[in-house]
C-alpha cells in the first residue's frame, strides 16, 4: 500500500511502527472533525 497524498509526493517506505503511528494520526483527526 502507498500513501501518497500525505507525503506532499515523494514516497518513502515506511515501516510498521510508523505506519501505526500515521494511522492513528488520521483516525484522531478524523475523530476531531467529527467531533466538532
Amino acid at each position: 500500500e502507498v500513501i501518497g497524498a500525505m507525503g506532499g509526493g515523494e514516497v518513502a517506505p515506511l515501516t510498521d511502527s510508523e505506519l501505526q503511528r500515521i494511522g492513528k494520526a488520521v483516525a484522531d483527526e478524523q475523530y476531531r472533525r467529527q467531533r466538532e
